[in-house]
């Protein structure tokens, strides 16, 4: 197991055919050998997982990562429902893998894995 600062920057979408690097999450989490995230090591140390989503035009929004039904929440702020806060489905993370967020409104995005960097 190892923590890990996972870059997802946004993938080509009709709005944006060549992705966009300026629309990304920075997502803090541990991960095994296959490159899933380790729940035994999220669930010992729940605060250190962490999420930051970069956005132009709109100020940085930071918070944590937590389990939610489908997989992973983003709890920026308060409690949120399943339903209520952006959403990323469990996977693998490796480079070039593509990951769906499904933002608080609903809208599904695809976001590119594009970096992989060991926290010490």
């Amino acid at each position: 197991m190892s923590w890990q600062t996972i870059r997802l920057e946004l993938a080509p979408t009709p709005e944006f055919p060549g992705g966009s690097a300026g629309r990304a999450y920075l997502v803090r989490l541990p991960l095994d050998g296959n490159s899933a995230v380790d729940r035994a090591a999220l669930q010992a140390h729940p605060a250190r997982a962490t999420v930051r989503r970069f956005w132009p035009c709109e100020p940085d929004r930071r918070g944590k990562v937590v389990p939610a039904n489908d997989g992973w929440a983003f709890q920026f702020g308060g409690v949120c429902g399943c339903d209520s806060c952006p959403r990323m489905a469990a996977t693998c993370f490796c480079i070039g893998e593509i990951v769906t967020v499904t933002e608080a409104d609903g809208m599904r995005l695809p976001f590119r894995v594009a970096n992989l960097r060991l926290l010490g």
